[in-house]
């Protein structure tokens, strides 16, 4: 309960706001955002070894244009042309669904380096268009368009084009199909959206669901050109059949997980045709993954730092509910993307954790403030009640063995006219012990003014201080004098109390450790705070002698009266020998000033 007043002791509802932006900024900031994509690549990765979900929709194929398809045909990629219309004719046989080309098709006519090319191509074109919907990829360059020699175009249809491009997200990966693309944001067609609505399905844009289907395999290019119709409407009749390249290095995107079968699991960026039949998957399925709208993400990650907040009132106590948030957390959001629904978790983390720790740390110093301040009320306490003891004790003594001293001065007094008549010889006796009375009246008076000077009020310190001065040389018979500019007439009665007791505790320290010959008390204002000075002439101290002058007990108590008073303490030798005490407190301790404690 104590650490409970603590940690409500300081404003809590303005730390409490100051929690819940703190979860606001961590939930919507976007180096967080990153971190939640690494969470959703990790997450789709746990999902796929605990066995990928089968997709729904017609069967996606791959025909790959790799390495032993390149060395088997005599052209460059560039001049496809026959071989690739010699592939359109062979799907027009086969009967797919609908045909996706994702390679880049050529800009201008070849024919006059070898004749006949276009032709074959068109031939191809034609012929699977007739058959079978065909779309053909188109890139960009520059953010323009990748032009398309214009026959092919025409033979196509312009409304058989779409763009391969995919949205990015900050960190560069390729996780979202968008319909709108550019920095305009304009709805342009796409490849995949164009393949979907030949097949006759609606569009969403969204997260991919890289949780569907197994990694792809794909049929060589080459070995298609060598089928006949059999086996090629048993590889491709009714489905969906995509051709691009499958050459390492060539055409390559980063994707959260491994979707190429042929290759290490370990490679994460795959041949582009795979991200176009992974979002094929997805819209057929009707699997786009949702997001929650970033208002709600925000909020929770505000919750989520006042849940950290209230459980730093037990900070160690509670260190087990907060690792059960996070496991809860983890889990909520590896069964959410089992819904096709992406939990943000690592921002709602972070809130959590931060609120937490910057909380904890906020109950721990009000815990350590509040038992500071109680200790030094109570050191206070105490040393009010030393103080109330002495001036009792200055009193007792003063009116009670004064009293009585002198009660005994004056029975001396009849004693000795009584003996003086009789010429009695006792009375030498009696003027030794009269002697001894008085000097003890003398020193018990002079201890009873130390113990609680009598004028020691608010205003007064210059009239103590001088007393103090007085009695020192009075006593000890060295030279000491005060001296003043008027400040102490500003002075409230605690500050005198304090400046005159480390007065009274550095002239006592000067006495008994440096023997000195001369006391320079000195009290004046300096720009904004009051300075007292006690100098003294004494030797220094050999190493064997108690380091009263260096910070020992007795500059403790004063380093701490000073304290008291908001004040500081310094203590440092002269030139030519001696010490100087100074000490200086700011002037809002002075009367008629306001405070500012």
């Amino acid at each position: 309960m104590k650490s409970l007043r603590t940690f409500l002791s300081g404003n809590a509802l303005v730390w409490a706001v100051f929690c819940a932006l703190l979860g606001l900024f961590a939930g919507l900031n976007p180096w967080s955002r990153e971190l939640d994509f690494k969470g959703l690549d990790l997450n789709f990765q746990v999902h796929r070894q605990a066995g990928p979900r089968p997709p729904q929709g017609p069967e996606i194929v791959i025909v790959g244009i790799d390495e032993a398809s390149a060395r088997g045909i005599a052209e460059p990629l560039a001049l496809y042309h026959r071989p690739l219309g010699r592939f359109l004719e062979a799907m027009a046989e086969a009967q797919p669904a609908a045909v996706g080309v994702d390679i880049i098709l050529p800009e201008r006519s070849w024919d006059a380096f070898t004749p006949g090319l276009d032709a074959a191509l068109m031939r191809g074109l034609l012929t699977l268009k007739w058959n079978a919907p065909l779309i053909l990829g188109r890139t960009e360059i520059q953010g323009l368009p990748r032009p398309i020699h214009a026959p092919f175009e025409t033979a196509a249809g312009l409304e058989h084009i779409g763009f391969v491009q995919c949205a990015r997200d900050s960190d560069r990966v390729l996780r979202r199909f968008e319909t709108r693309l550019g920095d305009q944001g304009g709805i342009v067609p796409t490849f995949a959206a164009l393949i979907l609505r030949a097949l006759g399905r609606e569009t969403k844009p969204g997260l991919i669901n890289f949780n569907l289907g197994a990694a792809y395999d794909y049929i060589p290019f080459q070995q298609v050109l060598q089928w006949q119709a059999p086996a090629l409407k048993k590889a491709f009749a009714g489905k969906v059949v995509l051709l691009g390249t499958v050459i390492p290095y060539e055409d390559r995107v980063p994707l959260p997980v491994h979707l190429a079968g042929w290759e290490h699991a370990s490679t994460l960026d795959s041949p582009g045709v795979l991200l176009q039949a992974q979002i094929l998957r997805t819209q057929c399925s009707g699997a786009v993954i949702k997001e929650f709208p970033k208002w709600f993400l925000g909020c929770l990650a505000g919750l989520a730092a006042l849940l950290g907040m209230w459980l730093a009132r037990n900070p160690w106590q509670r260190l087990a509910p907060l690792a059960l948030i996070h496991i809860a957390l983890l889990g909520a959001a590896y069964g959410l993307l089992s819904l096709d629904t992406f939990l943000p978790f690592i921002g709602i983390l972070l809130a959590l954790d931060m609120a937490y720790l910057l909380s904890a740390r906020r109950a721990a110093r009000l815990l350590v403030e509040a038992e500071e301040k109680e200790r030094r009320l109570l050191e206070r306490a105490l040393l009010d009640t030393t103080e109330r003891e002495r001036r009792s004790i200055g009193h007792e003594l003063h009116d009670g063995v004064c009293q009585q001293i002198s009660g005994a001065l004056l029975r001396y007094h009849v004693a000795e006219r009584s003996l003086q008549e009789r010429e009695a010889p006792e009375l030498v006796h009696l003027r030794v012990m009269a002697s001894l009375l008085d000097t003890s009246l003398d020193e018990t008076h002079r201890l009873a003014m130390g113990l609680s000077p009598s004028d020691l009020v608010p205003g007064s310190l210059g009239s103590a201080l001088e007393a103090l001065a007085r009695s020192t040389r009075e006593a000890h018979e060295v030279i000491c004098e005060f001296q003043e500019d008027g400040s102490t007439l500003e002075l409230d009665g605690p500050v005198t109390t304090q400046l005159y007791r480390i007065t009274q505790e550095a002239v006592a320290n000067a006495l008994k450790h440096g023997h000195p010959e001369e006391i320079r008390i000195s009290l004046r204002k300096e720009r904004a705070r009051l300075l007292l000075r006690v100098e003294n002439d004494g030797r220094a101290q050999s190493s064997g002698e108690a380091p009263t002058q260096a910070g020992g007990m007795g500059q403790r108590i004063m380093r701490y009266r000073a304290e008291l008073i908001q004040g500081t303490l310094d203590l440092k030798p002269l030139e030519g020998g001696g010490f100087a005490l100074i000490c200086s407190i700011p002037c809002r301790q002075l009367i008629g000033e306001p405070r500012h404690d």
